[in-house]
């Protein structure tokens, strides 16, 4: 979510933050109406499929794909977060 795009983010337990951002929703139709129209967009936009793309492209690091990457990560040691003997 993009606070003021298509949400409005508040910090955890912050019920202060929350029942403003309520307010501002009940007194600010068109901001609400545009907050609601852009996160329905947005969620459109993110089909499993696209989703799946962006976590692969960030799971290597940028596209990049190590040589690490393609070691059987079942045959590694837990005392060696990160590190596999080829």
């Amino acid at each position: 979510m993009r606070n003021g795009v298509d949400g409005i983010l508040i910090k955890s337990e912050d019920y202060h933050a929350m029942a403003n951002a309520c307010l501002l929703l009940l007194s600010n139709r068109e901001l609400a109406k545009t907050l609601s129209l852009n996160g329905r967009a947005r969620a459109e936009e993110l089909t499993w499929e696209r989703v799946k793309q962006m976590w692969e492209h960030a799971l290597m690091l940028g596209g990049e794909k190590k040589k690490e990457d393609s070691v059987n990560r079942a045959e590694c040691d837990p005392k060696t977060v990160g590190r596999c003997d080829s």
